[in-house]
């Protein structure tokens, strides 16, 4: 990638002039499903609320994609991360994605969030707030990054056990395009999630 440059008036370059300026820094991803608020190995959600915040603020990652999010499980995770924001549109046709689904944190001091989104609806048998979550982020002032989260299909879903067919063969093709169409020349970019590989041949 090439640094930024100045155009004939002093002026620094757009980014249709140029490609984005390199990343200086290491960036931290993590990528956590959280198990909504459902009975799970660890017990019911209340009694995980301790174990939760304890993971979140050990691994202490500059972004979070975050699968199977529940209002109260988000709430959790903010108390335990002051220092990150969480992705949270009010006013969009997709606003209930990302509290009931998915959505994504990062840490406020080092990124700046310079647009999001959710993609591939449809995509998600049984699950109609499920999409790809989006995030780009400027770094430290010096180029851009496109932070991508998803939750594939379960293996146990009732159409794969219908239909013996694996929803996440269409799921993943849609989920690879997104980035295709998202992604800036010469941007880095990260996809995260719970993909739900299959333990079966």
């Amino acid at each position: 990638m090439k640094r930024r440059q100045l155009d004939t008036a002093g002026q620094p370059e757009t980014a249709e002039q140029t490609a984005l300026a390199p990343l200086p820094v290491r960036l931290s991803v993590a990528t956590l499903n959280v198990w909504t608020t459902k009975d799970k190995p660890g017990g019911p959600w209340p009694a995980r609320i301790p174990a939760l915040q304890k993971v979140v603020r050990l691994c202490n990652t500059d972004i979070i994609g975050v699968q199977e999010a529940h209002p109260e499980i988000l709430a959790a995770v903010d108390e335990a991360l002051p220092t990150h924001a969480r992705i949270a549109p009010e006013c969009e046709a997709d606003s209930a994605c990302w509290t009931t689904e998915g959505t994504i944190y990062y840490r406020k001091a080092a990124l700046e969030l310079l647009g999001h989104g959710a993609e591939c609806a449809g995509s998600f048998p049984e699950k109609p707030n499920r999409r790809l979550f989006w995030a780009r982020f400027r770094v430290a002032g010096a180029g851009s990054v496109l932070f991508t989260t998803c939750h594939m299909p379960w293996q146990g879903s009732p159409s794969e056990v219908l239909t013996g067919v694996s929803a996440r063969f269409a799921c993943s093709h849609a989920v690879a395009d997104a980035p295709k169409r998202l992604s800036q020349p010469g941007e880095a970019a990260f996809c995260v999630g719970d993909f739900n590989e299959s333990f079966g041949p």
